[in-house]
C-alpha cells in the first residue's frame, strides 16, 4: 500500500487543488489567486530526468482552476518526491514570477 500518502502543496499566489499520477502522467490541479490572469511558462520538477519540465503559454483568470500535465517515466511502486517550481506572468508586468511547493505521490 501507499503508507506515506500523497501530498501536493504550492506557495502562494498559488494554491495546489489536487493532483493524480499514474506513473507516466502527473496531473497538477491548481487555484489561480494573484488577483488578475496569470500566464504560465514553466513547470519545473526537481526530479532529474524522470520528469520532463512542461513548457507552457497557458493563461489562468483569476480564481480558476487549471489542470496541468508533467510527462514522466516511474514505473510502479516508484515514489516522486520532488521539488515544483511553477513560473508565470501577470498580465501587464514582463516579469517571471514563480510558485515554489513539493509533490510527494508514489506510482500505482
Amino acid at each position: 500500500g501507499n503508507l506515506a500518502g500523497s501530498q501536493f502543496k504550492l506557495s502562494q499566489p498559488l494554491s495546489a487543488n489536487a493532483m493524480s499520477f499514474n506513473g507516466t502522467h502527473l496531473n497538477l490541479e491548481f487555484i489561480n489567486g494573484a488577483g488578475t490572469t496569470i500566464t504560465l511558462s514553466q513547470i519545473i520538477l526537481d526530479a532529474g530526468t524522470k520528469c520532463t519540465n512542461l513548457v507552457t503559454t497557458s493563461a489562468v483568470t483569476d480564481g480558476a482552476k487549471t489542470i496541468q500535465n508533467v510527462t514522466c517515466t516511474y514505473v510502479s511502486g516508484e515514489r516522486l518526491n520532488s521539488d515544483v517550481t511553477i513560473k508565470f506572468t501577470t498580465s501587464g508586468s514582463g516579469v517571471t514570477q514563480q510558485a515554489t511547493g513539493s509533490i510527494n505521490v508514489q506510482a500505482p
